[in-house]
């Protein structure tokens, strides 16, 4: 558990040194402007805190702290990454699996790895749609009805 906590001191420790956001390093226009922000850093921590309780649940299935640390960061990141684009993939509405898309999604909301995913996907999402909309001068019922989905 220790490891685990301590690790994190590695990227706060080059952030500052570096004296950089690791989101400005790459010039992501959705997470860096003023208004995402507060969004970026909720998303953040309360997906941090997420995983705790089944880390600590499955915990109990291991003898070597080695192990546990090893396959707990594989198995969460296999699940958080497939969970994602399987959802992602599956959305596609020409492809015509939107009913199994959302299923999916809803059962897939109790990963935490998930959930963040789907946040900063959301996150972009948002952002590409407004500065759609506002290069073509749409207002809010228009650019409302042109993301509309057909079903």
């Amino acid at each position: 558990m220790a490891f685990l906590s301590s690790s994190v001191s590695i990227l706060t420790v080059k952030e500052r040194r570096l004296q950089q956001v690791v989101f400005l390093c790459y010039t992501e226009e959705a997470f860096i402007q003023q208004e995402s922000v507060l969004a970026v850093t909720l998303m953040l921590m309360l997906c941090a805190w997420a995983p705790i309780p089944s880390i600590c649940l499955s915990s109990f299935c291991f003898d070597y702290p080695g192990s546990a640390c090893a396959e707990l960061i594989v198995t969460l990141t296999v699940s958080s990454t497939g969970s994602l684009v399987l959802v992602t993939v599956t959305s596609e509405k020409d492809l015509g699996y939107t009913v199994v898309s959302e299923s999916l999604d809803h059962t897939f909301l109790r990963l935490p790895g998930h959930c963040l995913g789907m946040a900063f996907s959301n996150l972009c999402y948002n952002f590409e749609l407004r500065k759609f909309c506002s290069a073509k001068s749409l207002n809010q019922t228009e650019c409302t009805q042109v993301c509309i989905v057909d079903v």
